[in-house]
Formats: C-alpha cells, structure tokens, sequence
C-alpha cells in the first residue's frame, strides 16, 4: 500500500495512488454484492488542486514561518514549508506574500499561531490568521487593509480576516466567490473561510457534471435534496427540475445556500432547515413541522422523482433512514465514505439498479475518495 503523503506530492506516481484506492472501492462493491456499471474515473491534477489550506506559523528572527506537524508526535514536531505543492497556485502565492511582508506588521504578528486559506479558481483568497488573544479591533482593521493593499499591488486578490476566541475580524469579508459549470450556464457560489466547501474544485466539477446527467430528463418532475450544505448542487441542478426542496439542519451553510440561490436568481427552489430524520417524519405523516409552514412548503404539492444525498462520512446512520431511501424511484448518492456509502445502498439492492458510478479523486495521496451513484427503481 501506498503511503499517504501529506506535505509534498508525487506526480510519477499519481496514477498508482489512484488505482489503488480504486480498486479498493470497487471491493467494498462487490464485498456488498452490489452490481454496477463500467465507473467512470475522474483523476484529479497531481498538483495545486487543494483550495483549503491550514497551517501553524512560528516566527524566528521576527520572521514568520509556516508548518504543519508529524502525525501522532506528542509534543509536536513541526515540519517547516517554504511551500505547499497540494495547494492551489493562489495559496502558495500568498504564502510566498505573508513570509515577505507580515513581519512588517507587528499587530498582525502579535500572539498568532496558525493561518488557514482559502482559494477560489479565480485565485481571489481569503487569509484567516488565528490569534491566541483578543483582538484590538480598530488596529487589526488598519493593518489588515494595508495589508490587503499591498498585496493587490503584487497582484493577489486577498481578505485577511483576524480570528480570536469568540471574535471575528474581517475588514472586506470572509466569502471568495466561485464558479461551477452546469450544462451551459455558469453559476456562482459563494464560499466562507471557516466552513466546509468542495476542497477541489477541478474534481468538484466532474462531480457536477456527473449529477447533471443523472438528472437528465426530469423538467416535469420534483428534486428533494438532504444534506445540501451550502447549496452546491442545489444551485447547479435546480433547472432539471420543475421544484427543489433541499434541506440541511446547519444554520450557516442553509444560510449561504440561500445567498446563492438568490445571487443565482433561482426562483423553483426552497430550503427549509430540517434533519433527514425530520424530513423522513415530515413526509411521512408523523407529525407537522413548523419550519415547512414557515418557508410556505406544501409537501402534497411535490412530486418527488428524484432524491440527492450528500451525508456526511458517517453516512445514513439508521435502518429507518436506509428503507427511507426506497420510497423513491431515483436515487443520487454522493459520498465521502464508500464504505457507508456501500452499506446504505444495500438497503436498495431488492428494488433499485444502480445506472451509473462515478469514482472522484477529491483527496489525492490519500485513502480517501468521492463516489457517486445513480439508483433507479427497477420496473416489476
């Protein structure tokens, strides 16, 4: 097996990185007894395809410096960078900018220990500085947007953000701005610095691409959606459909979801903040629930042909939920977890096919690996 990497990359041996994990994948397949199409494969670039990063900063000679750590070392062992070859062009370029010009900022250097970034494809960045103490806010401010300045002149699009406990500052915003494919509309979604966005988005655009085409031919009819998060492929799937109901029980991603459905003008669509167990009660009949009456939903109204689900690793944790999934007559499964994913599909294996399998390389040099499904209710 492989070793995961963790600080560099291995370009020569990418593809057998790949292969590995899915072969790997395609055993937890048959292992299930679960029969599938030929996958499609979607490899991801072998370098500058992450658009998270984080790091510690230490500083010597009032210099920062950046790092990460040796797994499992107590106390920590810290591994210097220069340079980060997983992140995207635009991180390594502001890593490059911050070990040149933060120590000339001596409010900005005060007490911090860490900084996270994020990037979009358009190489717009957000710089998130982490502090062991609060934060004089009108001081960081100042220094902040000088920063900001002065990095736009060598050509970076950044906003740095100050965070301490309990305490965020953000002189120009915590959101970059990207861009998905859907068919031929481009759509844009914002993503915040601190909360969980697709980590590649080369690999997050195939996904895409492949949900797409599972929803092909379905105008006349209604998607419902759990787990949307920050409304991704709520946002990118809308127009296959006559309405959306999407769903997630996380208040600041059902927030932003609702910001780009609105900076998307996307008018079929409605979120409502509720669990998947709450939504299986909900159509269920069990009980009614105030936040369907709030958002002005009628379930009767919907004619659900098909159902997304993007769960977390955990996946669908119980057998109520699983035989919730049959009800359905097509069912899109997206997952960061093929083992869950394997076994919450098995619920289906007695009444639905799987059409299609897609295997994504989100995380590469790692296990770890993106799969999608299309199930279809088989006709008796």
């Amino acid at each position: 097996m492989l070793p995961p990497l963790l600080y560099t990359t291995d370009p020569d041996r990418y593809h057998a990185y790949l292969e590995e994990k899915c072969a790997a994948t395609l055993q937890l397949f048959a292992d299930h007894g679960l029969s599938h199409p030929q996958p499609q494969i979607v490899a991801s670039p072998a370098e500058h395809f992450r658009m998270r990063a984080e790091f510690g900063i230490y500083f010597e000679d009032q210099k920062p410096h950046f790092c990460m750590f040796e797994p499992h070392t107590k106390p920590r062992v810290r591994v210097p960078l220069d340079s980060f070859p997983m992140a995207a062009e635009p991180i390594n370029a502001a890593m490059a900018a911050l070990s040149a010009h933060l120590g000339d900022y001596r409010v900005l250097c005060h007490k911090l220990f860490s900084c996270s970034f994020l990037s979009a494809s358009s190489g717009e960045t957000v710089i998130s500085l982490q502090y062991h103490t609060k934060l004089d806010e009108a001081s960081f401010t100042q220094a902040a947007t000088e920063l900001e300045e002065l990095l736009e002149r060598e050509g970076l699009k950044a906003h740095v953000v100050g965070r301490a406990r309990k305490q965020c500052v953000a002189p120009s915003g915590t959101a970059v701005a990207e861009t998905l494919r859907a068919g031929t509309r481009t759509l844009a979604l914002l993503q915040h610095e601190g909360h969980f966005s697709q980590p590649n988005h080369a690999v997050c655009q195939e996904m895409v691409n492949f949900a797409y085409a599972c929803s092909e031919g379905q105008q006349e009819q209604d998607l419902l959606e759990l787990y949307c998060g920050s409304g991704t492929f709520t946002v990118c799937l809308a127009s296959s459909f006559r309405r959306c109901l999407c769903t997630e029980v996380a208040r600041v991603p059902a927030q932003t979801a609702l910001q780009n459905l609105e900076l998307n003008h996307i008018v079929n669509t409605k979120l409502v903040r509720l669990s998947a167990a709450e939504v299986r009660d909900a159509l269920s009949g069990v009980r009614p629930f105030k936040r369907l009456l709030q958002a002005e939903v009628e379930l009767d109204d919907y004619d659900f042909s098909t159902l997304l689900v993007d769960p977390p690793r955990c996946g669908i944790d119980d057998e109520q939920s699983r035989r919730f999934l049959q009800r359905f007559n097509r069912v899109i499964y997206i997952s960061c977890n093929p083992r869950t994913l394997c076994a919450d599909i098995s619920a289906l294996a007695n009444t639905h096919v799987i059409q299609a399998l897609g295997i994504f390389d989100q995380f590469p040099y790692t296990p770890h690996v993106e799969t999608a499904v299309l199930m279809s209710r088989v006709k008796r």
